[in-house]
C-alpha cells in the first residue's frame, strides 16, 4: 500500500492525474482509508516497475524507499508483476 495517499491528498491527486495523462494508464484508483493504489494501464506499452518508481516519485517518497527499501512480490504465473502500490490489467490465460 501507499499509506502517504491518505497523508497527502493534494499531492495523490496530482499523483493520479499525472498518471493518468501518461496514455498507458487508463485509470488510477486511490483509496485513503486502505492506503491503495490500483493503477489500470496498458502492459504492452510500460513495464509495472516504471509505474511503481512514477508512483513513488510523484508522491516524494523515493528517499524514504532509498532508506528503508520494500520487498516486492514475485511475478504471478501469467506474467504480471503483482507490485505494493502498482496492479495492472492481466489477461487471464
Amino acid at each position: 500500500g501507499m499509506p502517504a495517499i491518505a497523508l497527502k491528498p493534494e499531492l495523490a491527486l496530482q499523483m493520479k492525474e499525472q498518471l493518468e495523462n501518461t496514455g498507458v494508464v487508463e485509470r488510477v484508483t486511490l483509496n485513503p482509508r486502505t492506503g491503495s493504489v490500483l493503477i489500470e494501464y496498458h502492459p504492452d506499452q510500460v513495464e509495472p516497475a516504471v509505474l511503481e518508481g512514477a508512483a513513488i516519485k510523484l508522491m516524494g517518497l523515493d528517499e524514504e524507499i532509498r532508506k528503508h527499501p520494500l520487498c516486492r512480490a514475485r511475478s504471478a504465473p501469467w506474467r504480471c508483476t503483482a507490485l505494493s502500490s502498482v496492479v495492472g490489467r492481466c489477461p487471464v490465460q
